[in-house]
Parts: structure tokens; C-alpha cells; sequence
């Protein structure tokens, strides 16, 4: 039965092969926003510096073996 499972859901990753990006795109945005939201409450530098951490963060995952 664990083995039938496993070769379902490793199936639906492969027809699906943008799904295990969801959850690491949610947790660096999370990250991003409270990493920003600690450092100022100014709106304007707030939205900055949550979209380069964000897109730095994006940068570190996309150059790791397991997500390419």
C-alpha cells in the first residue's frame, strides 16, 4: 500500500513538475516579508526590500541540483 502511494504521488510530481516550487516560493515570501517588516514599517522601503529578498531568495533556490 506505502509503495503504491509513493509511485502515485511520484507519478502526479512528474505530471505536475512545477508543484514542488509552491512551497519554497510561500516560505521565502513569508520570510522576505517578515524579514523586511522587522528591519522598517516605512510602506514604500518595505515593498523594496521585500521584493529583493524575495527575488534573491528565488535566485539562491533556482541555482541548487535539486530544483532544475
Amino acid at each position: 500500500m506505502i509503495i503504491f502511494t509513493i509511485g502515485k504521488i511520484s507519478g502526479l510530481m512528474d505530471k505536475f513538475h512545477w508543484a514542488k516550487y509552491i512551497f519554497s516560493f510561500w516560505i521565502v515570501a513569508i520570510t522576505a516579508a517578515l524579514t523586511a517588516k522587522y528591519i522598517t514599517s516605512n510602506t514604500i522601503v518595505l515593498v523594496i526590500l521585500s521584493a529583493s529578498l524575495f527575488l534573491l531568495l528565488i535566485k539562491g533556490f533556482s541555482s541548487t541540483k535539486a530544483y532544475r
